[in-house]
């Protein structure tokens, strides 16, 4: 049995994803994080493929991590699966939430018909993507994952 497991966020989540978000300094206050939350739930499966916000579980229903992720066409890498947020909250077993997410981006990213995936290093342009809808980059800091097929 995995250690944890990786859902959609939500209605519940919110206060402790704020938290998360919160400690991970990313430019985010709590008003916008509750609207961007609730957003996401009311319009999940009504656009097909959107912006979605997945949490990691352990095995106590606690939440150890989350990932902001949006399918995106990019100029430079085509298409791409964007993680502007990519957090974790477990200093016992970080590589292990990591990897849960991970895999949930890689299903994410061949569901889409993505090539890649790119994670954003936290503070910078990152939030500004999620919020504004930004689509390309004329800068990118982070991590590029090629997506196996």
């Amino acid at each position: 049995m995995a250690a944890y497991s990786v859902r959609p966020i939500a209605e519940s989540d919110i206060l402790s994803t704020q938290l998360l978000v919160e400690g991970g300094r990313i430019g985010v206050g709590a008003e916008e994080w509750r609207i961007f939350i609730r957003r996401i739930i009311e319009w999940r499966g009504a656009t097909g493929l959107h912006d979605e916000v997945h949490v990691a579980v352990d095995l106590g229903g606690v939440i150890k991590g989350l990932v902001v992720s949006q399918a995106i066409q990019s100029l430079l890498y085509g298409r791409t699966l964007d993680a502007p947020v990519f957090l974790t909250a477990s200093a016992i077993d970080e590589d292990g939430v990591i990897i849960a997410l991970l895999e949930k981006l890689s299903e994410r990213a061949r569901a889409a018909g993505c090539r890649q995936t790119r994670i954003w290093s936290p503070g910078g342009q990152a939030w500004r993507r999620v919020a504004e809808k930004v689509e390309g980059a004329v800068s990118f800091e982070g991590l590029c994952v090629n997506v196996a097929v």
